[in-house]
């Protein structure tokens, strides 16, 4: 699938820059506070971004570096119960002033890592799909990669694609509409029906042909054409983005600087406009969703660089002992480097994800029971097992 021009602006959130030093990711949102203790009387105040380890609130009336404030802060999806957080001014600009949580218990603590590290959002996906049955297809896999979730949106905008929004992950209730996007902004126009007042969070479907995407949509404004924060994450099903081609004495070179020669060299099976499938040894440590730094294509005389690669199919590869590996490929990303931390790094996979992983491996083992046979690859990443406590990106 072509890639739609890029805002870069909006790349920066999830991937993170090398000058910032925040300790930890950090989501958009949109969060009232309430305060509780403040060094001086505040007006109303938003959360714009949270993580693991603090926030940034919006407000126009911000206090000293230094303080400390008590509030209660009221994120837009997961329980209605408002959590209590103490906090230290940690930074002030225009906007408003960076909070590092100091008080927080571990109940409060652990909703905010599941809300800023997307856990809760990865739930409601799988939840909505399972009570709109028969409207999702496929396996949802996601997406964090800002050119392939504006793409998605443009597309939407451009073609008029339909869009089912659903106001509850547990009702099935849906409203049919379109989406507007712009570069800058995100809007729901032509809805059948008007969004119910004080509407804080939409979950919207996007159909074109066989692919389906799905994302959140935090309600930044209301009224007959709502506007949506732009979403950081996307889940779409697992059918192919574009017709793939078997290929042939055709090679995909990873940089990997923590092995002896610098790369890792697979050998690719096919290939699509945006991605291809590679064949990787049975040990190595690869999962789904796993993001691979930059690499070269080599087909003969000719050689393709991206800046990136992002694994969305994980499967055996018939009777060997090899994986064979979709990629979709990530051009125009900054700081895409899966080896340059690896380590103490430390990600663990997801319930399903594992699961899938060793039903794989099971169905392997068996194979290999029957060939008796041995694939000639190297393992991917075999170096980094001894420094990675489990497979992630």
């Amino acid at each position: 699938m072509g890639i739609a021009k890029s805002s870069k602006d909006h790349m920066g959130p999830w991937l993170g820059r090398k000058k910032e030093k925040r300790r930890s990711y950090r989501r958009k949102t949109i969060a009232p506070v309430s305060f509780l203790r403040a060094p001086v009387d505040k007006g109303p105040a938003t959360v714009t971004n949270v993580s693991k380890d603090g926030l940034f609130m919006n407000t126009e009336r911000p206090v000293t570096v230094g303080d400390r404030l008590n509030f209660l802060l009221k994120l837009p999806t997961g329980h209605r119960k408002p959590l209590n957080v103490g906090g230290k001014v940690t930074r002030i600009d225009e906007f408003g002033m960076g909070i590092l949580f100091e008080d927080l218990n571990s109940k409060d603590r652990s909703r905010i890592g599941d809300y800023s590290g997307f856990v809760d959002l990865d739930d409601a996906i799988v939840e909505l799909q399972h009570s709109l049955e028969g409207t999702i297809e496929g396996n949802l896999l996601p997406v964090t990669e800002w050119p392939i979730i504006e793409d998605w949106l443009k597309r939407a905008s451009d073609n008029k694609l339909n869009v089912l929004i659903a106001l509850s992950t547990k009702k099935p209730q849906t409203i049919s509409a379109c989406l507007r996007y712009d570069y800058t902004q995100l809007e729901l126009i032509e809805l059948d029906r008007p969004l119910p007042e004080n509407t804080r969070v939409t979950y919207c479907m996007v159909t074109d042909g066989p692919l389906q995407v799905v994302f959140e949509g935090i309600v930044e404004t209301g009224g007959e054409q709502p506007k949506l924060l732009l979403p950081e994450r996307m889940y779409h099903n697992d059918r192919r983005w574009s017709r793939r081609f078997p290929i042939e004495n055709s090679e995909l070179i990873i940089a990997a600087p923590h092995l002896e020669d610098g790369s890792i060299r697979l050998p690719v099976y096919d290939i699509s406009e945006g991605g291809c499938s590679v064949l990787a040894h049975a040990e190595s440590l690869i999962t789904i969703g796993m993001r691979l730094p930059a690499m070269e294509l080599r087909r003969g005389n000719q050689i393709e660089r991206h800046d990136g690669a992002t694994i969305i199919r994980l499967a055996p590869a018939g009777l060997s002992n090899n994986w064979l590996v979709g990629l979709n490929f990530i051009d125009d990303s900054r700081d895409r480097d899966a080896f340059s931390e690896i380590e103490g790094k430390s990600v663990q996979p997801s319930i399903s994800t594992s699961i899938i992983r060793l039903a794989a491996m099971a169905k392997q083992g068996i194979r290999r029971m029957i060939s008796g046979s041995q694939g000639g690859l190297r393992p991917f990443g075999a170096n980094a097992c001894r420094q990675f406590q489990g497979p992630g990106s």
